[in-house]
């Protein structure tokens, strides 16, 4: 698979992707990811530090480091069919779908490449405005990005690809959502409303089998009991029927942030969101496993509370007095660890649903969790939010696995353009394959 550089990019970027089949790369492989299409292992290559190419075998993409190419039966290589036409003079019509600081005009492309929705995008003093459309008109100072044209084009955004013949299970996850009107960051007080709409809708393409909840579930600190009003206002009121499926999820560290005193004291009873008798919601401990997919999906879950990693802060707030709060969240945080070395050396499944309130990019202070997450024993997906955006590119990979930031679910701020949630299906031959489901930025930030 030729995939080239576009400049100036952190990652390498495909403009699109043509097709060799029979025909593997020579190169380290930077990853290896279930995917679902050759168009998704072409996108995965264009956001995948140090890609210049990559192989497509029995719906796993190994984006690669070099782009040789040798005859290899049964393998696709995804060849670049060009980079973005450069207009300089020239703006385009249409709505802006993002208003970002870029680096270069390769940024600016590269940034259109993986928006949904995106035809062409502007680019004036350093910021890109992706594009819906891609009609021109001269302007002085600007510069016209325009996608190259390849034999594969560019995913639309709607519908959602289906994986072959249906999917075996269809399952969301979203993280930092429930805005509080009084006290919040720079989310915009509909947000909220409008990804739990986006949420909706796909559970009437699809049938949703359950969601991971990734914490920061209650702003700005916590519920206190287990039959708050708020379960109502804050949960049940955005997200409808999906209420009814398991919610399996964690506690955020706002979560523990005063109204809930579960940080202050080491009894489940005395924590508002474990086993609340709310609905699907599902939390039976600070950690835990969960078995009740693995013969029907192979597909374990398993959740971790590591709230240890932000305690000097989430105990300011807590207010449990000397160091109490501290402890306990070492503890749990302990637990967690060990807990996920002993599902990793356990589990009988062949996927691993991880999830924790922090990305990966956290445990770098926790390398226990990283070298487990990094295990070839099992495919890995590792979710976590705390950082207000949905992206891949700002986390620690964990190759073979594949990890998330899923924390732009409108509840507090926006620390990037991409809000929304995650979509993920168990394919028939038990495959993973996880995108983003991304609103108008616009309507979610200030």
């Amino acid at each position: 698979i030729n995939a080239e550089y576009m400049g100036g990019f952190i990652a390498s970027v495909l403009a699109q992707c043509t097709t060799k089949e029979g025909y593997d790369v020579v190169g380290n492989n930077l990853a290896q990811t279930n995917v679902g299409s050759l168009q998704e292992c072409c996108d995965l290559c264009s956001r995948t530090a140090g890609c210049k190419a990559a192989s497509f075998w029995n719906n796993i993409c190994y984006p690669k480091s070099g782009d040789q190419l040798v005859a290899k039966a049964g393998v696709t290589a995804l060849v670049s069919s060009g980079k973005c036409n450069i207009k300089e003079g020239y703006d385009v019509v249409g709505s802006d779908i993002a208003q970002t600081n870029v680096n270069s005009k390769d940024e600016c492309c590269a940034l259109c490449q993986r928006m949904a929705g995106c035809k062409a995008a502007s680019f004036w003093n350093n910021i890109c405005y992706p594009k819906s459309g891609d009609q021109l008109v001269a302007k002085t100072g600007v510069t016209a990005i325009l996608k190259g044209q390849g034999s594969v084009p560019a995913p639309p955004p709607a519908p959602v690809p289906q994986p072959s013949g249906g999917p075996l299970a269809t399952f969301l996850v979203i993280g930092d959502w429930g805005y509080d009107t009084n006290v919040h960051g720079n989310a915009k007080p509909a947000c909220q409303g409008i990804i739990g709409s986006a949420m909706q809708a796909i559970a009437k393409q699809y049938k949703v089998d359950f969601v991971i909840n990734v914490g920061d579930s209650f702003y700005p600190n916590g519920i206190p009991s287990r039959t708050d009003g708020r379960w109502q206002t804050m949960w049940r009121q955005y997200y409808g029927d999906l209420v009814n499926v398991p919610w399996f999820s964690v506690y955020g560290n706002h979560d523990y942030e005063g109204s809930d005193r579960c940080a202050c004291y080491d009894d489940l009873s005395k924590c508002a969101q474990i086993n609340p008798g709310q609905s699907g919601w599902f939390m039976p401990g600070y950690s835990y496993f969960d078995t009740r997919y693995l013969n029907s999906l192979k597909t374990e879950i398993i959740a971790l509370d590591t709230n240890n990693l932000v305690a000097e802060d989430t105990c300011k707030y807590a207010n449990c007095g000397g160091s109490v709060c501290q402890n306990n969240l070492a503890k749990r945080a302990e637990a967690a660890v060990n807990l996920l070395e002993q599902r990793i050396a356990q589990s009988t499944a062949k996927n691993l649903l991880v999830f924790s309130h922090y990305p990966t990019d956290y445990f770098r202070r926790m390398p226990r969790v990283l070298d487990a997450l990094k295990t070839p024993k099992y495919h890995v997906e590792f979710f976590g939010g705390h950082r207000h955006n949905v992206d891949q590119r700002s986390t620690v990979p964990i190759t073979p696995g594949n990890s998330w930031l899923v924390g732009g679910g409108g509840g507090w701020g926006c620390d990037g353009t991409e809000q929304g949630f995650l979509l993920g299906f168990v394919n028939r031959d038990y495959t993973i394959t996880t995108k983003a489901q991304l609103v108008d930025y616009r309507s979610c930030c200030n």
